[in-house]
C-alpha cells in the first residue's frame, strides 16, 4: 500500500512538473509572438507613399536645375535677421581674421579632414523674421513647427560629421547628424541630417539641417555663402553629389528594376523646424605641413612620429527661420573620428581581458568544488544573476561590432569572450547546480507534502496514541534521539525528466534576459529621470549577486562556499565596465562621471566583507538564533543504558540474529553499531563530563534514516554523495 502511494505521489509531481515546463514554453512562445504583432506593418501599407527610385532620380535632376538658376543675393526667401548675423560673425572670427576671402592664404592653419563627432552645450535664443519678408499664407507657425521639443531652453548636442573628398580642393562635403538633447525632458531628442560644404583654408562649414524625411534644401544652403566665388564652388561641390547620388540610384534601377526608397516613415517627427547651421573650427599650432602629416597618420598609421597639432575644437551657430530660434554652441570639443576608433578598441581590449580573466575565475570556481556535497552549497540565483549580465555584455558589445565595421573584430572577439564566459562555462556551472540541488528542493516538497498528508488522513486517535507512544520512545532515549519511521522511497528520475528541467533552466534564463531587453527598449525613449531610476534599479539588482550567496549560507550554515579568489576577482573585475563609464570622464559614449556609481562599488564591496566574515567567524553571524532555521542534529548523545535494547537496534538497522547475540552480552560493543562505510564499531559512549560527552559524540554522526556512522567516515561520504550509505535516503548538509 506504502510503496503505491509513493508510485502515485512521484507520477502526480512529476505531472507538475511537466505542466510547469509547458506552460513555460508557451508563455515564451506568447512573447515571441506579441512582439512579432505589436511590430508588424503590411507590405501595401507600408509602400503607401513611398517614392520610387525613378521619382527619386526625376527629383535629383530637378534640384540640380533649381541650384544652376541660383544667384548670388536674389531671390533669398528667409533673409538672416541682423542678430543672427552679429553671432554667426562671432563665431567666424574666432577662426579667421577674413572669412569672406578664401583666395589669401589664411595666417591661421586648421584641420582639413572634419570628420569626428563633436559634443557641447548650446544657449538658445528667441529672434524675430524680419518684416520685410514675403508673406507665405501657408506658413506653420513658430510654435506649432517647434513642435514639443523645448528649444527655448539650454541643452546638449552630439554633432556626427563625415567629410568627403572632391574634384575642387579648397573644398569638400561633409554630411552628417546632429542630436539636440534637453537634459531635463528627455535623453532622446531631436535628430536631424546635416548637409554642406567646407572650405578647409579658412576652417568654415556652411550647413543646413532638417528633421529626418524632411527635404534638404539646397537653395538656402547656396545662399548663405558669403560671396559669389563660394557660392560658384558650393554649387560644383553639390552638383557633383548629386550626380553621384543618381549615378548609385540609376544602378539600383537598372539591377531591380522598378522599386521602391527605403525610408522610415512610421516614427512621426516631433518637429518641423529647419536650421541654417554656421561651423568655424579653432587654429591650430604649427605648420600646415605638420597638420597635413597628423592626419595622414591618422587616416593610414605607419609608427611615425608626428607632432600633435592641438585640440578638435569649433563654434557653431544654428538659426531657423521658420521656428525663429538662434542656438549658439561655443568652443565645442571634438574628436577626430580615428581617435575614437582607438579610444574604442582600447575599451574593447580591457573588456576582453576582463572577459578573459573571468573564465579562469569561473573555471577555478568549478574546479573548487568537485563533487556534490560543495557544489549543494553555491547559491544558483548568484551565477544566474551573474551570467545575466555577462548575457547582455555579450549581445551589446556583438551589436556594437556589427554596426561599426571599423571596430567589428576588437568588439566581436569582446563578445566571443563573453558567450564563451556565459553559454560553455556559466550555464554549465547552472545546469551542475540545478540538476543537484533539484532533488533537495524535490525531497522537501515530498516531505512536506507527506507530513500533511499524513496529518489529514490520521484519526484523532491514532494521533493520540502516537503521541503517547513517541513520548514513550523519547523517555527511553533521553528525548533526543529520534524514532525509526519508515522512509518514503525516493522519486525515480528518468532520462526525459532531466531533459525537461534543463529546458525548463533554459526557459527561465532566456525568459528573463528577454524581460530585461524589453525593459531597456522601453526605458531608450523615456526621460533621464526614469532611465537614472531605471537604470539604478537594475544595477542594484544585477550587482547584489552576492546577496543569495549570503543567504545560502544562512540556512544551511555552510562556509566557504566560495573559493575567495572567485570572490575578490569576480567583485573587481565586474565593476570595471560600470567604472569605466560612469568614473572615467573620458569613455566612448561620453557619459557624465557621476558619484553614485562609487555608491555602488562600496555596495558590492559590502556584500563580499559580509561573506569574509561568514567564512572565517559564523555564517548565522549577524542573525538573531530564534529566526534561524532549525539544522539536523548528526550528533545526538546515544544513552548508555539503552546502548543494546531493542530501541537501539532499530536505531542502527541489525537483523534479529544480531540483536539475540547482544542480548546475551556475547560482545562488548553492539554488533549494529559497527559503521557501513569502514566496517570498523563505532564507539557512541559519552560519559564524563559535559565537555568529554560532546568530544564523544563528535566522533560519531547519526543520519535521520538512523543509521551510525563514524564522523570522519560520512564527511567524506557526504563530499561526494549527499545519500546514506546504507539505504539510499536523502541527507541533509553538515
Amino acid at each position: 500500500m506504502d510503496e503505491t502511494t509513493d508510485a502515485s505521489q512521484n507520477d502526480a509531481a512529476r505531472f507538475v512538473q511537466r505542466q510547469a515546463i509547458n506552460r513555460s514554453g508557451c508563455y515564451m512562445l506568447l512573447f515571441f509572438f506579441s512582439l512579432l504583432f505589436l511590430n508588424f506593418e503590411e507590405d501595401t501599407a507600408a509602400r503607401a507613399g513611398r517614392p520610387t527610385v525613378q521619382d527619386q532620380i526625376d527629383a535629383i535632376k530637378y534640384e540640380k536645375s533649381l541650384l544652376a538658376n541660383v544667384t548670388f543675393g536674389q531671390n533669398i526667401s528667409h533673409p538672416t535677421p541682423a542678430l543672427v548675423q552679429q553671432k554667426v560673425e562671432k563665431a567666424l572670427s574666432k577662426g579667421i581674421k577674413d572669412p569672406l576671402d578664401i583666395g589669401v592664404l589664411p595666417v591661421t592653419h586648421f584641420y582639413h579632414n572634419v570628420t569626428g563627432i563633436f559634443r557641447g552645450e548650446w544657449m538658445p535664443t528667441n529672434v524675430t523674421v524680419p518684416e520685410n519678408n514675403v508673406p507665405d499664407n501657408n506658413a506653420t507657425s513658430p510654435e506649432k513647427a517647434r513642435g514639443d521639443f523645448p528649444y527655448d531652453q539650454p541643452g546638449s548636442f552630439t554633432l556626427n560629421m563625415k567629410s568627403e573628398h572632391t574634384k575642387e580642393d579648397r573644398v569638400k562635403f561633409v554630411e552628417g547628424f546632429i542630436r539636440l538633447q534637453n537634459d531635463e525632458r528627455g535623453d532622446f531628442g531631436v535628430l536631424m541630417v546635416a548637409e554642406g560644404v567646407h572650405f578647409v583654408n579658412n576652417g568654415t562649414l556652411y550647413m543646413t539641417a532638417v528633421p529626418e524625411n524632411h527635404h534638404m534644401p539646397t537653395e538656402d544652403l547656396l545662399h548663405m555663402l558669403p560671396s559669389n566665388s563660394t557660392m560658384n564652388q558650393g554649387r560644383e561641390v553639390l552638383q557633383e553629389q548629386l550626380s553621384l547620388e543618381m549615378e548609385e540610384l540609376q544602378k539600383v534601377l537598372d539591377w531591380s528594376g522598378q522599386g521602391y526608397i527605403d525610408s522610415d516613415r512610421s516614427m512621426p517627427n516631433i518637429t518641423d523646424c529647419t536650421f541654417e547651421f554656421w561651423m568655424q573650427l579653432h587654429p591650430v599650432d604649427g605648420l600646415m605641413s605638420e597638420v597635413l602629416e597628423y592626419e595622414r597618420e591618422l587616416e593610414n598609421p605607419q609608427g611615425i612620429n608626428v607632432r600633435y597639432p592641438g585640440p578638435f575644437m569649433a563654434s557653431m551657430v544654428m538659426y531657423s527661420a521658420n521656428c525663429e530660434i538662434v542656438m549658439e554652441m561655443d568652443d565645442s570639443n571634438g574628436i577626430k573620428i580615428e581617435k575614437y576608433y582607438k579610444k574604442a578598441i582600447s575599451y574593447a581590449t580591457l573588456a576582453s581581458v576582463v572577459a578573459f580573466i573571468q573564465i579562469f575565475l569561473l573555471i577555478h570556481q568549478m574546479e573548487y568544488t568537485p563533487t556534490p556535497s560543495s557544489v549543494s552549497n553555491i547559491s544558483y540565483w548568484t551565477i544566474a544573476m551573474q551570467s545575466t549580465m555577462d548575457g547582455y555584455l555579450c549581445l551589446i558589445h556583438l551589436t556594437t561590432g556589427v554596426v561599426v565595421q571599423n571596430v567589428f573584430i576588437p568588439f566581436a572577439t569582446t563578445a566571443f569572450f563573453t558567450f564563451v564566459l556565459v553559454s560553455i562555462f556559466g550555464m554549465r556551472y547552472l545546469m551542475v547546480i540545478w540538476r543537484i540541488q533539484r532533488p533537495e528542493a524535490a525531497h522537501r516538497e515530498q516531505a512536506a507534502a507527506t507530513q500533511n498528508a499524513a496529518r489529514t488522513n490520521s484519526p484523532a486517535g491514532d494521533a493520540i496514541n502516537n503521541a503517547e507512544a513517541t513520548a514513550r520512545t523519547t523517555s527511553t532515549l533521553g528525548g533526543i534521539l529520534p524514532m525509526a519511521n519508515t522512509t518514503a522511497r525516493p522519486a525515480v528520475r528518468t532520462v526525459q525528466d532531466e531533459r525537461r528541467e534543463d529546458a525548463l533552466l533554459y526557459y527561465r534564463f532566456y525568459l528573463v534576459f528577454l524581460l530585461g531587453l524589453f525593459i531597456f527598449y522601453q526605458t531608450a525613449s523615456k526621460s533621464t529621470f526614469v532611465q537614472n531610476i531605471v537604470v539604478g534599479v537594475l544595477a542594484f539588482g544585477l550587482f547584489s549577486f552576492w546577496v543569495p550567496q549570503i543567504y545560502r549560507n544562512v540556512i544551511r550554515g555552510s562556509r566557504r562556499a566560495l573559493s575567495r579568489r572567485y570572490v575578490i576577482g569576480m567583485s573587481l573585475t565586474r565593476l570595471v565596465i560600470p567604472l569605466y563609464y560612469y568614473a572615467c570622464p573620458h569613455n566612448i559614449l561620453a557619459h557624465e562621471s557621476t558619484k553614485w556609481v562609487w555608491v555602488l562599488a562600496a555596495y558590492v564591496m559590502l556584500q563580499v566583507a559580509v561573506l569574509m566574515i561568514q567564512d572565517v567567524w559564523d555564517p548565522r553571524f549577524f542573525v538573531p538564533e530564534r529566526y534561524l532555521p532549525e539544522r539536523y542534529n548528526y550528533h545526538p548523545i546515544l544513552p548508555n543504558e539503552d546502548e543494546e535494547t531493542n530501541v537501539d537496534v532499530k536505531v542502527v538497522g541489525v537483523n534479529a540474529s544480531e540483536e539475540a547475540e547482544s542480548s546475551e552480552g556475547q560482545s562488548k560493543h553492539a554488533p549494529g553499531r559497527d559503521c557501513a562505510i569502514c566496517m570498523l564499531p563505532v564507539n557512541a559512549t559519552t560519559q564524563g563530563s559535559a565537555g568529554l560527552q560532546a568530544l564523544g559524540r563528535a566522533t560519531y554522526m547519526v543520519t535521520p534514516c538512523h543509521h551510525l556512522f563514524h564522523t570522519e567516515c560520512l564527511e567524506k561520504w557526504m563530499r561526494i554523495k549527499l545519500e546514506c550509505p546504507v539505504c539510499r535516503a536523502y541527507l541533509p548538509a553538515v
